[in-house]
Parts: structure tokens; C-alpha cells; sequence
């Protein structure tokens, strides 16, 4: 798939610029989007990049210049980061941005990025994932769901959407009526999902909002223009998904290996590993909903 070509820096609204993150790749795809948001002297930072220890193929610098000059246009400085979730591409600069303040200093202003004391905000892990990382996941407060985060000219609804990762958080702009989606919803491709059960939800929640979202801006990839229809593709892709690994199941007991030949027909095989993961998930939720029974013995899944 040819994905859509992003510009290093977009500005797609009064409130919000995009800054690409510089870490192309199979998973990041364009890379990490980070959006700065706000109006006035003090913004928020979501999401952060990756480490620049961890992913040496990350040109960090360049995303911290490009950051630097944004900020600098605007007066600015960040004084709250908030971290959709923990995986690497997403709070790997956290460290990295912090330190920022002692070497990215806006030419001829003595501009610093970020503030004295600036607020790291993150939902906690569910089984401590984040303990796995090889750098220190340094993070102030714990979010909560509902929470409300106020930034100069923007005002942020904090959800709980698990099911990419059990601390996804999504953001609720409601100024615009914009969600900030992370990795749960993308530009475009389908997300990875760990727990597909929580990730339905999650979807549904979506929906579920008092006011219907007018566009997604989400963790790696172009705008969604039309939010709502395409949380509705999401759940319905999801759910075809589904019915074809039920449909393959009812000519007899499969491998996962089979499964895959039968639902992904011509997959590129360097995606072979996640199309498995990701029957491996949509199987899990079948098997706790007694739809499907695994018969780990000699490895095949039937219908119940």
C-alpha cells in the first residue's frame, strides 16, 4: 500500500499543529504524529517520538528543530505532555524533550521549549507494560477518565480506550469536536489491536459521545475527515473479520496458519505476522465468548 505523503509540520486548525515525529517506519508507518495544542503562550504536547537511544533510525534532532521552530513562531512553550499510550513511538521523547530546555533555544529570542516544572500525563498500565522499556517512562500524573485538561484556548475530554494497549488514551477536543484517537483509529490501514473485546468497545464509545466527532487526528497518518463514518468502517471491518474466521471454522477444525490462507488471500507476506496476530486476537474473543474452542494439544481451533 503507497501511503499518503505527510508534510514535516501541518497546521489543521487555530488550535492544532501536527509535527511529524521523524521515525518512518513498518509500524510508526509516516511516523509518530505529535500535535501541539492551544492559542496562547503555554500548549500541550501530545505524544513525544521516539527515543533517540532506542531508535537510531529516528531522526530526532530534526523533529526537535522542527518543534523548536513551531514554537518559536508562536511564543510558545509546552507545559503539559500528555502520552496516548506507552509504546515507544509515542513516549520515547519524553526524557529527550525534557532536557530540551537546556539546548533548544530559539535564536535571537532565548525562546525555551519547554517550561520550568511541565506536566508528563499518562493512564497507568494494566499489567505494567511499560516497565519492559529500555528507557525510563517518566510521567507526572495519572489521567483519569472524563478528566478534563485545560490548555491556553483548548479544551481537552480525556477517555479510557483500551484495546491497542491497556492504557490508550484518546482526546476529545471540544472545541471542534475533534478526537485525537492515538493508535486506536488511523489515517490509514488498520490499527493493531491486543484485546479485541476491549477494543470494540472502545469503538463503540466512539459513537457513544455526546456530540458525534467531526474528524479524527490520529497517531500516525493523514486526517480523518469524516470521524464518525470511518469509526463505523472500524467496527464494521472488525465485525466482517470476524464472520469470514467463523465462516472458515464451519468446513472443519483449522490451524491459525490455515485460517490466514482462507480469510487473507493474497497477502503481502511481509505483513504475515501481524495478519497472524491479529487473527490470534479476533480467535481470543470467539474462544471467551464460547464461540470457539482451542484445542491447544494439536494446535487447531473449531467452532463449538
Amino acid at each position: 500500500m503507497t501511503l499518503t505523503a505527510l508534510e514535516d509540520v501541518t497546521r489543521l486548525s487555530s488550535r492544532v499543529i501536527r509535527v511529524l515525529a521523524q521515525n518512518p517506519g513498518v509500524g510508526p508507518l509516516q511516523g509518530t504524529n505529535t500535535y501541539v495544542i492551544g492559542t496562547g503562550s503555554r500548549r500541550l504536547l501530545v505524544d513525544t517520538g521516539d527515543n533517540p537511544d532506542q531508535n537510531t533510525s529516528a531522526n530526532v534532532k530534526k523533529y526537535h528543530e522542527l518543534l523548536q521552530k513551531e514554537l518559536g513562531a508562536c511564543n510558545a512553550k509546552i507545559d503539559k505532555i500528555l502520552l496516548t499510550h506507552w509504546h515507544p513511538d509515542h513516549t520515547g521523547g519524553v526524557e529527550a524533550i525534557l532536557q530540551s530546555k537546556h539546548d533548544l533555544v530559539c535564536p535571537g529570542r532565548n525562546l525555551i521549549t519547554v517550561s520550568a516544572g511541565v506536566e508528563v500525563m499518562k493512564f497507568n498500565c494494566r499489567r505494567g507494560e511499560d516497565e519492559q522499556l529500555p528507557f525510563t517512562n517518566k510521567y507526572t500524573s495519572t489521567l483519569q477518565d472524563k478528566q478534563t485538561v485545560l490548555t491556553e484556548g483548548a479544551t481537552l475530554t480525556v477517555l479510557y480506550t483500551p484495546g491497542h494497549a491497556t492504557d490508550h488514551a484518546s482526546l476529545l477536543l471540544e472545541e471542534e469536536s475533534v478526537l485525537f484517537s492515538g493508535d486506536c483509529i488511523l489515517g490509514e490501514t488498520s490499527a493493531i489491536v491486543e484485546d479485541l473485546a476491549s477494543y470494540m468497545q472502545t469503538l463503540q464509545s466512539y459513537l457513544d459521545l455526546d456530540k458525534p466527532v467531526k474528524k479524527i487526528f490520529p497517531g500516525h497518518g493523514p486526517v480523518v475527515e469524516d470521524g464518525a463514518a470511518k469509526i463505523k468502517e472500524y467496527i464494521n471491518h472488525r465485525m466482517k473479520r470476524e464472520h469470514h474466521i467463523v465462516d472458515c471454522l464451519k468446513t472443519g477444525p483449522k490451524t491459525l496458519e490455515e485460517i490466514l490462507e482462507t480469510v487473507y488471500v493474497g497477502l503481502d507476506q511481509k505483513l504475515k505476522l501481524l495478519a497472524l496476530k491479529n487473527i490470534e486476537v479476533h480467535l481470543q474473543k470467539l474462544v471467551n465468548e464460547h464461540v470457539v474452542i482451542s484445542e491447544s494439544d494439536n494446535n487447531l481451533y473449531r467452532i463449538v
